[in-house]
């Protein structure tokens, strides 16, 4: 498949034309954002009119405040005082309204002047498909360049799946993770009470909490696993570990409650405490890193991706 002059002329026609809509279409993003905001300020400025207008009302019925002025021998000079500031308030109101006016005949314009360009991406889809598949076919020193700039592009792109993908392992392991750290707080605090009042009530709900703890530190586990597997994707490895498994199958039977195991039990949460917290304080760089490294992939694609676009562009 040939690539012709006249495909490279219409294809840079669609361009120039995709340019102008891109310049209406930020205009009218600006215009629309200019409209929000002075919808706003005339909400607000007719609270201040109407505000105004009523110290206004007050001062020319029977009131308190009409009475304190006649009192004080003031009252016109008030009174003078108050309309002219809710004239003032008034005038501000109408300015903001006139200008809002005058914003959204401005966004209807610029709609109308984006209709003819309903297809520029359509027809520039289509085109660029065409000169891709020209592309393809050539063997000269500008397609070679072409593949190094599209195999750039999808090493790029492919990274950025990779880095998005651990990122969700680690948002979901964090997750679990906090969760673990509370049912912990929680089962430490029961703990306590447990060994000051050596409540049945207490140590139960205890006991409670720490089944809790042991199905949610599998889920920890699961998670883990889970999200050194999608690191390792990236060729890294971490020491994140939790190894609690086997002490939170059961603490100690609750048929053998006394003193002695409460303490046991109580430097069993306390040490597995301590390990998630540790959990957590390792996985929150780790996560932050990857966060900080899909954000400059992600320039990086955009920019790679751009110049490929104007390389199939120009060539």
């Amino acid at each position: 498949m040939h690539w012709t002059a006249a495909q490279q002329e219409q294809l840079l026609a669609v361009i120039s034309q995709r340019n102008t809509r891109d310049h209406i279409a930020r205009q009218l993003a600006q215009s629309e954002a200019l409209a929000r905001q002075l919808d706003t300020d005339l909400r607000a400025q007719y609270d201040i009119w109407q505000r105004e207008q009523a110290d206004v009302d007050r001062l020319q019925r029977l009131s308190w405040a009409s009475l304190y002025y006649d009192f004080l021998n003031r009252k016109e000079q008030q009174l003078t005082k108050e309309e002219a500031e809710a004239r003032q308030a008034h005038a501000r109101f109408d300015s903001i309204n006139a200008g809002l006016e005058a914003t959204r005949a401005r966004c209807h314009d610029l709609q109308q002047q984006l209709t003819p360009f309903s297809t520029v991406d359509a027809d520039y889809d289509y085109l660029i498909r065409q000169k891709q598949q020209a592309m393809a076919s050539r063997t000269d020193e500008t397609a070679r360049q072409y593949q190094q700039q599209l195999d750039e592009v999808e090493r790029l792109d492919r990274k950025q799946n990779e880095l998005t993908e651990a990122e969700h392992a680690g948002k979901m392991l964090l997750n679990e993770v906090l969760r673990l750290n509370k049912l912990l707080a929680e089962a430490r605090s029961r703990g306590n009470w447990d060994l000051f009042l050596n409540s049945s009530l207490i140590s139960y709900a205890k006991y409670q909490t720490l089944d809790e703890v042991r199905d949610q530190t599998f889920a920890v586990n699961h998670r883990l696993k889970l999200f050194q597997q999608e690191y390792a994707d990236l060729g890294r490895t971490t020491a994140l570990n939790l190894l609690l498994t086997s002490n939170m199958t059961r603490f100690v039977d609750i048929f053998f409650d006394n003193i002695f195991t409460d303490w046991a039990v109580q430097s069993r949460i306390e040490k597995a405490q301590s390990a998630s917290l540790s959990l957590e304080n390792q996985l929150i760089p780790v996560l932050t890193s990857i966060q900080e490294e899909i954000i400059q992939v992600t320039a990086s694609h955009t920019e790679r991706l751009a110049r490929l676009s104007g390389f199939l562009e120009q060539a």
